[in-house]
């Protein structure tokens, strides 16, 4: 048996599994061959990535402390294939629902358990779901093994159709020893935790500098037309899913424009800290995302003591220094916190009010672009004295899967060795997710839209899909 040991950022990664969906077409007489193909995918993945098919281990604070494999578990990983004749959807109503969350939540096409709070578990599992029409296959993921780049990473490995190899104890230790120094460079901080604290004082005090500077807030008009958008009710009563599909060149168009402005301000000298970085379209989309559920939560709230906050993930592989190797498996990500009031969100979508939310975004983003700071905070979470309580617990979390599906070489297509060409939905699946939250799924460059996968309240949810501003950047 060979042991991985898991870094910091591992051991503190958010106890849930990445719980993936990809859609394709197929036929029943593709069947045999696409689950013969499946299987070779399978093996070649465990042979170039043993620890995907070990056992995630605890310790006696039951926090994930390492991996366990046996050239048997290795021998024996192979994905699980189910026929489901008498499903209630076809692949032809999924597509023609959207692909809504509510067909693709069914717990019988997991592999594992959708809710699971402990931290001991497989590192891996797989699924294949056969319906009248196509294929769902689910991937599940434990926290503490990858996050959503290094599951890119095992799409990719899938996709370019290696020959598996065969791995005996030896081969298992060296690998285990190669694995687990690499991610020791991600349980290595320095600096005080002092440091942190003294980053986070800046930041509020920034924060507060720029809310003094908002202008004079006017009530606004909102449309309540209620309008579906695919959406479902869950197991609770009270939770709603849905997706809401935005238009990819309107975000970029408003991402472009918002530079523009930052620009001709920055020549005309009108500001005393020029700006040369550039707001991008997932800042942007995140801000309008923000800002939707600002308003739909406070629509008539103008109380300037009462904040709201969201997180979004930073990767953190280019970042460090030196930087990471892109396709490094493991968790090598933090959240970036942003706050501002209510009073400041609910204002008409305008690009005035959408640059200032979106400069927000934006600086809690750079404000975690540093090797320095990255490692003051692991140095933190190795800190079993410190105090973590300051942490705050955003209202709105944001998960970004915009770039789970590789950037093929040429020649190469991602459809993990199926044979199937690139799948026509991504979707996270299972249920219990928990709180308010977002996903970022791949933006679809062919048809020009960025999907993203929502599950609120149901009141909240109501909000957000009677908000007339935010239907200008949907392609309804």
């Amino acid at each position: 048996m060979a042991e991985f040991r898991l870094s910091t950022l591992d051991q503190n990664a958010r106890r849930i599994y990445l719980r993936y969906a990809l859609c394709f077409v197929c036929n029943s007489g593709q069947y045999n061959v696409i689950t013969e193909r499946l299987r070779r995918a399978a093996k070649s993945l465990v042979s170039e990535v043993p620890m995907l098919a070990g056992t995630v281990t605890t310790n006696g604070q039951q926090k994930p402390t390492s991996v366990t494999v046996t050239p048997d578990q290795i021998k024996e990983f192979t994905p699980t294939i189910r026929y489901l004749e008498g499903y209630t959807q076809s692949y032809q109503d999924l597509c023609y629902s959207g692909f809504a969350p509510t067909h693709i939540e069914d717990m019988h096409l997991t592999p594992l358990d959708s809710v699971r709070e402990g931290n001991r578990g497989p590192s891996c599992a797989i699924q294949a779901n056969f319906i009248d029409g196509g294929l769902i296959l689910v991937i599940y993921l434990h926290h503490a093994v990858a996050d959503i780049s290094g599951l890119s990473t095992i799409l990719r490995l899938m996709s370019e159709g290696l020959p598996s190899r065969i791995i005996d104890h030896n081969d298992l230790r060296s690998e285990a020893t190669a694995v687990s120094e690499a991610r020791s460079r991600l349980s290595q901080g320095f600096g005080a935790p002092a440091f942190l604290c003294l980053a986070r004082d800046i930041s509020q005090r920034m924060e507060q500098t720029r809310q003094q500077q908002h202008q004079q807030i006017h009530p606004h008009n909102r449309d309540d037309t209620f309008t579906v958008l695919n959406n479902s009710n869950l197991d609770a009563p009270s939770t709603y899913s849905a997706i809401f599909t935005f238009r990819l060149d309107t975000l970029h168009q408003t991402a472009e424009m918002l530079n523009s402005r930052r620009t001709l301000r920055n020549n005309l000298s009108l500001t005393t800290s020029p700006t040369t970085d550039n707001l991008s379209p997932r800042e942007v989309l995140i801000a309008i995302l923000w800002r939707a559920y600002a308003r739909a939560t406070h629509p008539s709230l103008h109380d300037n003591d009462t904040r709201t906050s969201i997180s979004f993930p930073i990767n953190l592989r280019p970042i460090l220094n030196p930087p990471l190797n892109p396709c490094y498996l493991g968790n090598a990500s933090l959240s970036a916190l942003a706050n501002s009031n209510p009073t400041s969100l609910t204002t008409p979508y305008s690009l005035s009010t959408l640059e200032q939310t979106t400069k927000i975004i934006h600086a809690a983003a750079s404000a975690q672009c540093s090797d320095l700071l990255v490692r003051s905070r692991i140095n933190l979470l190795n800190s079993e004295s410190a105090e973590r309580d300051w942490v705050p617990t955003p209202q709105l979390v944001v998960h970004d899967w915009s770039s789970s599906l590789p950037v093929m070489m040429e020649g190469q297509e991602m459809d993990l060795g199926l044979g199937l060409g690139v799948p026509h939905a991504v979707r996270r699946t299972g249920r219990g997710f928990g709180g308010n939250e977002v996903v970022l799924l791949p933006a679809n460059k062919r048809m020009r839209t960025w999907e993203v996968q929502i599950e609120f309240e149901e009141s909240l949810m109501r909000g957000m899909m009677s908000d007339g501003g935010l239907r200008g950047f949907l392609a309804l």
